[in-house]
């Protein structure tokens, strides 16, 4: 299959996932970066490959930086926060009953979802369990990786 075959049957596929009718004919690329990465072949290139993979593994690790994975967006809220995030913006917006323009309201909400955020993330990246795992990544691939991951996550994104 050519890139083109495989973008098309990409993008197939996103016109079918429902949508709301405000966002119906919004473009794939709004929500998501896709990139397609090509590795050497580890029987022929042993070498190369394992290169390769290691810094496929940094971009990975490193995600949210610029020229991770997901770019330089920080300003973003991720998918799997944005239930919490909307919480604590309408909690802040019912509170603050003498705001009145969008604006503001946005701005509030904004500064106290980061302030929240950096909370969460200096526990995050204090956690001894983190840590080792972190350690035992860089080692070479993590068996149960996901379970041990969600884990941690679950014990600062609920808390």
């Amino acid at each position: 299959m050519t890139h083109y075959d495989g973008w098309s049957l990409l993008l197939q596929i996103w016109d079918t996932v429902s949508k709301p009718q405000a966002l119906k004919d919004t473009p794939l690329s709004e929500f998501f970066y896709v990139e397609v990465i090509a590795l050497s072949s580890y029987e022929e290139k042993e070498e190369q490959f394992k290169e390769q993979v290691a810094q496929l593994r940094k971009r990975f690790f490193h995600s949210i930086a610029p020229g991770g994975l997901a770019g330089d967006r920080r300003g973003v809220v991720p998918g799997s926060g944005f239930c919490f995030s909307a919480q604590k913006i309408w909690e802040v917006i019912r509170e603050n009953k003498d705001l009145d323009l969008p604006a503001q309201k946005v701005m509030v909400a904004t500064v106290r979802c980061e302030e929240i955020a950096n909370e969460k993330l200096s526990g995050l990246a204090c956690d001894k369990d983190l840590m080792a795992l972190e350690n035992a990544v860089q080692a070479g691939p993590v068996s149960g990786f996901g379970k041990q991951i969600s884990s941690i996550l679950e014990t600062y994104l609920s808390a």
